[in-house]
């Protein structure tokens, strides 16, 4: 059981064309603004602050708006006010295809219902599959903070695809950046992807168009998210005063190695609009 990000799923189902949609998700990004963005653009922010959250946010598994107030730069209604205006000027893809023609407004509520019937059962698929695996609740926060570190620090949708079975063959990307976890729980932890994927992470991450993201900057891009990744991860796992040691993330072995000498694993295919990879944890 899998699922495909609902651009990919309208494509699939033949509701629209790649012309359509790649012409929909330019406009939506061209059109679309964040939330520190709009706090510069209302005065209740500078550059130099807005740049100082972000950052923050590169580090800890929280929301603009959350770090804003903890650091006394917004109050909540100063939050709630700029929701409110991101509400409204913010569209998603669908809404913009039903402006376009593309959709009416009931095949896209039918076409939403579905995507979401995918999605609920390649979680429960997931959720089933490794409900006594010793490793699930490692992979399961490391998705949860990867959706949210897509979001937040790539501005890209990202999710869970399926389980993979045959991971021999499916991990064979030739990027691989791993992280060695030692203490109460040690483990291992890694991300994959191919050359298009590293690219379009790197260009984003770094703010730089992808012709001028060379294949070496990017792989040090990806050991940097994996980084940030693992940072976030342990401080969701550390349970009491348990303290965990991680090794500087390596590139050095393939995704399909790593599980060549291990007793369990857990691989999943993920899926973004920046291109699919896989977050790999081993024992």
């Amino acid at each position: 059981m899998q699922a495909n990000l609902f651009g990919q799923f309208l494509i699939a189902n033949g509701v629209a064309s790649e012309a359509q949609f790649f012409s929909a998700l330019a406009q939506q990004r061209s059109t679309n603004v964040l939330l520190g963005q709009l706090a510069i653009e209302q005065g209740m922010l500078n550059i130099s602050q807005a740049e100082g959250i972000n950052k923050r946010q590169a580090k800890q598994n929280k929301c603009f708006g959350d770090i804003a107030i903890e650091q006394e730069l917004l109050t909540e209604q100063q939050i709630e006010q700029l929701l409110n205006i991101q509400k409204t000027r913010n569209k998603r893809i669908g809404e913009i295809l039903v402006e376009k023609g593309v959709l009416s407004k009931e095949a896209l509520a039918l076409q939403l219902r579905q995507h979401q019937t995918d999605c609920d059962s390649a979680i429960k698929y997931l959720e089933m599959n490794v409900a006594h695996h010793p490793l699930r609740t490692i992979l399961n926060t490391g998705i949860d903070i990867c959706n949210s570190l897509f979001l937040r620090v790539l501005h890209s949708r990202c999710h869970v695809k399926n389980l993979i079975d045959d991971y021999a063959q499916e991990t064979s990307f030739t990027n691989t950046s791993h992280m060695i976890i030692s203490g109460d729980e040690s483990f291992k932890i890694a991300l994959a992807c191919g050359d298009e994927t590293l690219i379009n992470i790197a260009s984003i991450f770094v703010g730089i168009d992808k012709q001028d993201v060379g294949i070496e900057l990017a792989r040090d891009v990806l050991g940097e998210y994996l980084n940030v990744l693992v940072g976030q991860l342990l401080e969701e796992l550390r349970v009491g005063d348990g303290e965990s040691e991680r090794s500087v993330q390596s590139m050095s072995i393939s995704a399909a190695a790593l599980l060549d000498d291990c007793d369990h694993f857990l691989v999943v295919e993920m899926i973004s609009q920046l291109g699919g990879f896989v977050l790999l944890v081993t024992d």
